[in-house]
């Protein structure tokens, strides 16, 4: 309490209230970087319940306000411009959240449908139609993001910041929305779910950027326990699970095991682990026979000519470890319809701001309310529930896309800034020479 009567009081000596923005919106929400630089209107100081991950961005107008950010920085508050501990004391009745016993589907109730123009004039933001006292909000400048939408969508994640897990799940039920979950989902649902009912109102449409069909793959290989270093993996399991992203539905399923050239023997431990049997991969094709399996459903299903599509894989090492050294064993070039993908633990833990250790399948499976289906280790089974993780995602307003890839046969990663590309068509790649 020491620090925030001292931040607050170094707000209005220094500020006079005029020339720093706060946002109330989650670092890496589509709403963060452009936005925050942009909103022309004030916005009251209502920083998320911190945690790492979660942070609220601080935007410095101008110098002088450099003398500020030191003293922040001495009371132990602000870390490269990001605020992590700092609450203003706003009561629920000054922030006029929606009545916890009154949810109502009015999305404009939660909105502030006021003109910039008048914002500039006063000194003040106003709330549902009701006036707050100036020393809780300031001024910003404009920029492009100057549309009232913007506005009402950064008030609105404010408002969602400060809701308890109880009335989040309340809304969320009001909307027939999915309400499992740990509330930093909740949370990210049911604001992803007002920005797009606003921008869909802006807009007159609902324009769908995701991609027509996601293949989710996930392999299944040779293995040993304790995995030595010295031990070459080999694809023993190829599912491809084809989901429709309009329908969010798991439109087909390709699975064939396949059979090792090198270790052909499979220990014990790869038998227990994965449940493929040795007469399993007895009786399967090798691997070069598979693919060309593979390549022709996938032609089938006109993927890459009359649909676009991506790849989709549960971390990198399906496509960057398995693939990369099974093209090499079977001396065939690395297939190109393979080179980029969706690496679905990168999307889960940037969307829901969760660090590396929290994207593990089963841990992501918990945290959005759902239990594993299936045989754990199962290639098919496995690339089944991570298509149902990518179909909650998409339903929480995630937009999937490419954000790694294979080049001069190094792991990449893709900028989300560069536009959505489609995978090219699959054909068979060339043997090695």
């Amino acid at each position: 309490m020491a620090h925030q009567e001292q931040l607050e009081a170094g707000l209005h000596r220094r500020l006079g209230m005029s020339q720093l923005l706060l946002v109330g919106c989650d670092i890496g929400d589509s709403l963060h970087t452009d936005l925050v630089r942009g909103l022309d209107q004030r916005v009251v100081l209502d920083l998320p319940q911190a945690h790492p991950g979660e942070l609220a961005k601080v935007v410095w107008q101008h110098s002088n306000l450099v003398p500020l950010q030191h003293e922040l920085l001495q009371a132990g508050q602000l870390h490269d411009g990001v605020c992590t501990e700092f609450h203003c004391q706003i009561s629920r009745s000054e922030m006029h959240l929606p009545d916890r016993h009154n949810h109502s589907s009015d999305v404009k109730h939660w909105f502030l449908p006021e003109s910039s123009a008048s914002l500039q004039k006063k000194q003040r933001c106003r709330l549902d139609g009701q006036e707050t006292k100036g020393s809780k909000f300031i001024t910003s400048i404009a920029s492009d993001f100057s549309d009232p939408v913007y506005k009402e969508i950064a008030i609105t994640n404010g408002c969602i910041n400060r809701m308890s897990k109880e009335e989040l799940r309340a809304k969320l039920s009001e909307f027939k929305l999915e309400t499992r979950g740990v509330k930093d989902v909740l949370k990210k649902r049911l604001k992803n779910y007002y920005k797009k009912q606003k921008l869909m109102l802006k807009e007159g449409s609902c324009a769908d950027s995701y991609y027509d069909y996601i293949c989710i793959i996930d392999f299944e290989a040779t293995c040993e326990e304790g995995n030595p270093p010295e031990f070459i993996h080999e694809i023993i399991e190829f599912p491809v699970v084809l989901l429709n992203t309009h329908t969010l539905e798991i439109e087909d399923t390709f699975q064939q095991y396949v059979r090792p050239e090198i270790n052909t023997q499979l220990s014990d431990f790869c038998i227990n682990l994965t449940g493929i049997t040795q007469d399993q991969v007895d009786k399967a094709d090798t691997f070069p026979q598979v693919l060309k399996k593979v390549i022709d459903w996938m032609k089938l299903k006109e993927l890459g000519t009359k649909y676009k599509y991506s790849i989709l894989t549960d971390g990198s090492w399906d496509m960057s470890k398995f693939l990369n050294i099974q093209c090499r064993l079977s001396r065939l070039k690395y297939p190109p319809f393979a080179k980029k993908w969706i690496n679905i633990r990168k999307s889960y833990g940037n969307f829901y701001k969760v660090p590396r250790s929290q994207t593990k399948l089963t841990i992501m499976l918990e945290k959005l309310g759902m239990d594993y289906d299936g045989r754990p280790h199962s290639g098919l089974d496995d690339s089944k529930n991570i298509a149902r993780i990518a179909v909650r995602m998409l339903q929480d307003g995630c937009e999937l896309r490419v954000n790694e890839k294979m080049h001069a046969g190094q792991l990449m990663s893709v900028s989300s800034s560069l536009p959505i590309e489609g995978t090219p068509a699959p054909q068979m790649p060339h043997s090695r020479k």
